[in-house]
């Protein structure tokens, strides 16, 4: 006994080493088998990473792994890869590793392969992997091969993992994907007729034709018995199951390959009959608006795809969806959608894809009894598409509130709509309206929207909409934003082109308002990420009257840079009664502002502020880091300066002294430049010209005024009054430069010169004749004891501003008035000079020093 172990374990150590040693000793030859047997038979080259045969994985068959398998194309497809397998792997019988020229492969495992099948512009094809000698040959069915070398095949089973397969046809074109496809295929696969069943899922399926996607991220599931004859190449499908995306499908049918063409006769129906089951045809993306949905009514899918395909003619294809009876209502929820019907019938004939006609017809629901039908058909849809349709009905917003969970809108009003058209696609592109018919009106009643992207509800009392083929007419739309109140009407045109190519909307409105809070318009919509400002309430709840300018120097903190909306080409004549802007009141505006290009052009806009009159032209243009180019024209007509200097930054920039002043003042003003992203200018960058006119200016107690007390009397400068000038200047890279210019200030005459730089530092001369009059006591007594002081009327002073704007430096030059006072001493005679230096002593020597 213990003889018979002994000699057992020796003889299972040595099968044991052969199943281990076999594998090295074939290696090499089924290697070269493989490689030889593909290069002979197929039009493709193949590579792989590595190759492993094993006795023991599989036992009692051997077991044969391929792994990165890459298959590409020669000739015109010769680089492009048609297919890569991480791994592929196959077994067969033990013995015939001894007569590996007669190798039969029982079952194929493919993990992860990915298949590109093309079609170039040349309508070649790169899935021609045979020979063109073997290309037309009937294929053997025998399972065995025709000559000695080759594999011969009795596979019993197919396993297909994490597979992806990309058709592309360049010629029409499409682009057809599915992706996670998990196949498994068993039985007899060899012999004349067989008898499968396969079983498999796709995890996305995708359609794009011609750029456009008509299948997105579809779900497909599929079991079948399927009869296979090879003799004829037909496939019967039996009990077969479709599953696309939660739907089950009836399918049953075949079709066959006999030769270049295929012949199909499939038909499927769906196993459900309620509204509820049809809905489980709804893609994954959208399958979380149905969530909480309750869904009944009668509903049926059916179709079919008889015919042939061969080059560019496809089989017929027809898909019906009938729902009649349905009501559908979410969780919660108050209202039901009720009496849903309709019909869905997509059709096309033997031939291309561009037979295909899509008619929805006598579709149909309603919330609370307001009804809402619609109709469209479709049909030329790969050349030049055509459409015809309507829709017509009645929508309450707060009943289409308590049906929908419309979290992120909140809308109320009615909705009237009776809307129609019918044309084809190039005549939007051409513009040819002519062959167009639109028409219809959609009316709005007390409408209000809000939404947590504006920061105001927008609100329309009443609006009418007239549909034509070339333009939408408003005939009157009455609306609220906020504070803010507008009546529009008008017209807009090339509608069609903006909404389906891109193209650029034109239009002519007129606006009507009584008041206009331009604040907050220009803050409607919600900045991502900015946090609301808080304003802190009295602690006595009680709001005081100084609240107002706190909140508006708030409001106004928050205005800033906005974007002009492209490819609309729209001028607006606004009249206005009242508007607020930053903390300016503004009246009476009135003027054309055109949005072009990116652009807001105004022209002609006029309007009341600050006691005066303000015209505007020039244009508004932001930038892609929000910092606004603005060409303005601006002419201040009337100013009050004091009102101005606490409204107008740039009055309070550009005219400091404005502070201590009160009177009127007119300016026109040419300036280019740019905009802060809160709207304030930029200083450096502003570049213009203009000029600036005076009315009944009054200077009052100016600290300027006040450093020369020692040169002028006193009591002029208590209420300094200057007469009216015009002064011309320029800006230059926000350094105001003033051109010289003559006055009268406080009844003596002087000129001015100089410059304001962008940081507030002044430079300012201003030369002075100071009548004898108006002389400071101190400098008249010294006068009074020259000699030829008769002949001394008028003394120049010289005065030099340096420094920041809030506290300059203020020197008097007396140097031309001393060089005056010696050339008349020097004129007078002996004697007068004798007397009058004996009065004057210490004085007359301290002013001529």
């Amino acid at each position: 006994m213990k003889k018979g172990f002994i000699i057992a374990g020796i003889v299972l150590v040595v099968l044991l080493g052969i199943l281990i040693a076999v594998p090295f000793v074939f290696r090499d030859a089924l290697l070269e088998k493989t490689r030889t047997t593909i290069n002979r038979n197929l039009n493709v080259e193949i590579s792989f990473s590595d190759f492993r045969l094993s006795l023991i994985k599989d036992f009692p068959k051997a077991s044969l792994e391929l792994k990165g398998l890459t298959v590409t194309g020669k000739n015109d497809f010769a680089g492009d890869t048609l297919m890569n397998v991480k791994s592929f792997r196959t077994s067969f019988g033990l013995l015939d590793l001894f007569t590996p020229d007669n190798l039969t492969i029982n079952e194929i495992i493919l993990d992860q392969p990915v298949l590109r099948l093309l079609v170039n512009e040349n309508n070649q094809v790169n899935w021609q992997i045979f020979p063109e000698d073997e290309a037309g040959a009937q294929p053997e069915h025998s399972g065995q091969a025709q000559n000695g070398d080759a594999f011969a095949l009795q596979l019993s089973r197919i396993d297909i993992k994490n597979a992806d397969v990309y058709y592309t046809d360049l010629t029409l074109p499409m682009q057809f994907d599915l992706n996670g496809i998990n196949m498994l295929i068993d039985g007899r696969m060899y012999g004349s007729d067989t008898r499968l069943k396969a079983a498999g899922t796709a995890g996305q399926v995708n359609l794009v034709y011609d750029g456009v996607s008509y299948i997105t991220k579809t779900r497909l599931g599929l079991e079948s018995l399927l009869n296979i004859n090879f003799d004829t190449w037909d496939f019967r499908f039996s009990e077969g199951e479709l599953m696309v995306n939660n739907l089950p499908l009836d399918l049953e049918g075949s079709f066959s390959m006999p030769a270049d063409t295929i012949w199909f006769d499939l038909g499927f129906a769906s196993r459900a009959s309620t509204l509820g089951e049809i809905l489980a045809l709804t893609p994954p993306d959208y399958e979380v608006y149905l969530k909480d949905l309750t869904a009944t009514g009668n509903a049926s899918f059916t179709g079919s795809f008889k015919g042939f395909y061969f080059g560019d003619s496809y089989p017929d294809l027809q898909i019906q969806l009938r729902l009649a009876g349905g009501n559908a209502r979410y969780a919660g929820m108050p209202e039901e959608i009720r009496n849903i019907s309709g019909n869905l019938a997509v059709v096309k004939p033997q031939g291309d894809f561009n037979l295909t006609k899509i008619n929805i017809s006598n579709a149909h629901f309603e919330i609370r009894n307001n009804p809402m039908d619609m109709n469209l058909q479709l049909s030329n849809l790969m050349e030049d598409l055509r459409f015809d349709g309507n829709v017509a009905g009645r929508l309450d917003f707060d009943h289409l509130k308590g049906a929908l969970p419309l979290d992120s809108l909140d809308m109320a009003g009615m909705l009237d709509i009776n809307l129609g058209l019918k044309g084809i696609y190039s005549a939007i592109e051409n513009k040819t309206y002519e062959r167009l018919h639109a028409d219809g009106l959609v009316s709005l009643q007390n409408f209000t929207y809000r939404s947590k992207d504006l920061t105001q509800p927008v609100q329309i009392s009443s609006g009418k909409l007239d549909f034509a083929p070339e333009r939408i007419n408003l005939r009157q739309m009455d609306m609220k934003i906020g504070q803010s109140d507008m009546a529009l009407s008008g017209a807009v045109t090339d509608y069609f082109p903006y909404f389906f190519s891109g193209g650029t909307l034109n239009g002519n409105l007129q606006l009507k308002s009584n008041y206009l809070n331009i604040n907050e318009l220009m803050q409607l919509q919600v900045e991502q990420n900015a946090p609301a400002p808080v304003v802190q309430e009295p602690t006595d709840n009680r709001r005081r009257k100084s609240d107002a300018p706190a909140a508006a120097a708030v409001q106004a903190s928050q205005i800033s840079a906005f974007k002009v909306p492209d490819k609309v080409n729209i001028a607006v004549q606004a009249d206005v009664n009242r508007a607020l802007y930053d903390r300016l009141n503004i009246n009476s505006i009135n003027g054309t502002v055109s949005i072009g290009n990116g652009k807001l052009d105004l022209r002609g806009v006029n309007m009341n502020l600050l006691d005066g009159e303000l015209r505007i032209a020039g244009s508004y243009a932001n930038t892609q880091e929000n910092k606004p180019l603005v060409d303005m024209a601006i002419s201040l007509i009337n100013f009050d300066i004091p009102t101005a200097f606490q409204s107008l930054n740039l009055i309070r920039t550009y005219l400091p002294i404005a502070a201590q002043s009160k009177g009127r003042f007119s300016t026109t003003l040419n300036l280019k430049g740019q905009l802060s992203e809160n709207m304030t200018l930029l200083m450096p960058s502003l570049n213009g010209n203009g000029l600036f006119e005076s009315t009944n200016v009054q200077v009052l107690n100016s600290p300027v005024f006040n450093k020369i007390k020692s040169v002028l009397n006193e009591e002029k400068l208590r209420d300094v009054r200057v007469d009216d000038f015009a002064a011309r200047f320029n800006i230059e890279n926000g350094n105001l430069v003033l051109r010289p210019f003559e006055t009268k200030i406080a009844g003596q005459q002087a000129v001015f010169a100089g410059r304001l730089n962008a940081d507030n530092l002044i430079s300012m001369q201003i030369g002075f004749l100071i009548n004898r009059d108006a002389l400071s006591k101190s400098i008249e007594n010294t006068l009074g004891m020259l000699p030829g002081q008769k002949n001394i009327q008028v003394i120049p002073v010289g005065i030099s501003i340096n420094g920041p704007v809030k506290d300059p430096d203020v020197k008097v030059d007396l140097s031309d008035a001393r060089d005056l006072v010696k050339q008349e001493v020097k004129n007078a005679s002996k004697e007068e000079l004798q007397k009058t230096i004996n009065r004057l002593g210490d004085g007359l020597r301290k002013l001529l020093r």
